[in-house]
């Protein structure tokens, strides 16, 4: 039987190239968690709050896993993994591994009612101490409606393992697999976030024009967490739309998008002295390798296999074969490939693959509805903004 053995073996040089990384993880941890601390000074709110933890915090794990992995690969052979062998005799032992993790991963389908309460919870705690419960149930409420909507059109155009969850400190986020829908379904899923939460917040201040700033609150949050959420830049549904309609049929064209945008928004959170913007941004500048790796393995496959299967379920197949031998360079050039890592490499590049430009005349009828949304968000905006008419 063939199989693949040990990927690497421990060595003393390997060794101290591992205990090398973590020291240097640990320094670089350390100087990320500093500069957090500082930047969270520049936000006198965020400064006085529960969250003033979540940026310095968040900063330590970037500094310190860019750190771990670029000492981890001083010393590396420059001499890469051979590609296992699919094409005679009994296939390795890591594929058949790999084969059985995605088909748990496409069989199971998350529990994700404690994932949300869970979630919920930590994200309620860790909210400024200054918030009334009324300022943090309606913000609750208006993520919520804002992903609902976007898992309500997920469902609709037959995503599987559809899941919301709260990220504390940040906001919410709706997960789902999306390998076999077109760019112009994600777009629109893209659309039912922000559309129906501006809608009911312009319909909320229209009803309480008259009423006390308390109560028109939640209708300006309504308004201006979905407007923003149409801003084209990446990660929000606005940048997400542009980059699947525009930019994602090429990786260099994507990676430059999602390069720009990042930088800009991390821009703005300096300019507002916002730290959760400039959070958003420098993650999305540290995941650009991965990014660009991901989008050219797609890109490869898309080539190679003009006809896809629907989903990826694990069966021993020649697409399959293919995927395997395309996503292992990735795997050994990160770390030690294994059953798990392989097997959502695989799932992503999958996805990845299957993001083929929409038609001209779909991408055109989409932007347009993007463009009127955008229209419609700034009249929300300068609605939000009129003079209280409080009796």
């Amino acid at each position: 039987m063939t199989t693949l053995g040990p990927i690497q073996q421990p060595t003393p040089s390997s060794l101290g190239r591992l205990i090398a990384a973590a020291l240097a993880g640990l320094v670089a941890g350390a100087v990320g968690f500093v500069v957090g601390i500082w930047l969270v000074t520049l936000d006198p709110r965020v400064s006085e709050s529960k969250m003033s933890i979540v940026v310095p915090l968040l900063l330590f794990g970037i500094a310190a896993t860019a750190a771990v992995q670029l000492v981890g690969k001083i010393g590396r052979p420059s001499t890469p993994l051979p590609v296992p062998d699919l094409a005679s005799g009994e296939p390795p032992l890591l594929y058949m591994a790999t084969l059985l993790v995605l088909r748990r991963m496409s069989d199971g389908q998350t529990r994700w009612g404690f994932l949300f309460s869970l979630t919920l919870v930590l994200f309620v705690l860790t909210r400024r101490s200054g918030e009334s419960p009324i300022q943090i149930a309606s913000l609750v409420a208006v993520l919520f409606l804002h992903e609902l909507g976007h898992l309500t059109t997920m469902r609709a155009f037959g995503y599987r393992d559809t899941r919301i969850f709260f990220i504390p400190g940040l906001g919410a986020a709706t997960g789902g697999d999306a390998s076999h829908a077109p760019g112009w379904q994600r777009a629109i899923v893209g659309l039912a976030g922000p559309l129906p939460g501006l809608v009911a917040g312009v319909f909320w201040l229209r009803g309480t024009q008259h009423a006390t700033p308390d109560m028109q609150y939640p209708g300006t949050l309504l308004v201006w967490i979905n407007a923003f959420n149409l801003l084209p830049l990446e990660p929000l549904d606005g940048g997400k739309l542009l980059n699947t309609l525009v930019f994602s049929w090429h990786p260099w064209l994507e990676t430059i998008f999602v390069g720009i945008t990042s930088i800009a928004l991390g821009a703005i959170g300096l300019q507002m002295g916002t730290t959760l913007f400039l959070a958003f941004g420098m993650v999305g500048l540290l995941l650009l390798p991965s990014l660009f790796r991901s989008a050219r393995t797609g890109a490869a496959v898309r080539s190679r296999w003009p006809t896809l299967p629907e989903r990826l379920r694990g069966d021993d197949d020649e697409f399959t074969r293919d995927l395997f031998r395309e996503a292992f360079p990735i795997a050994a050039r990160i770390q030690t490939p294994n059953a798990v890592n392989m097997a959502w490499l695989m799932r992503n590049s999958f996805e990845r693959a299957q993001c083929r430009p929409a038609s001209w005349p779909t991408t055109v009828a989409v932007l347009v509805i993007y463009g009127l949304s955008v229209m419609f968000a700034l009249y929300a905006v300068s609605s939000s903004l009129a003079p209280p008419t409080a009796s």
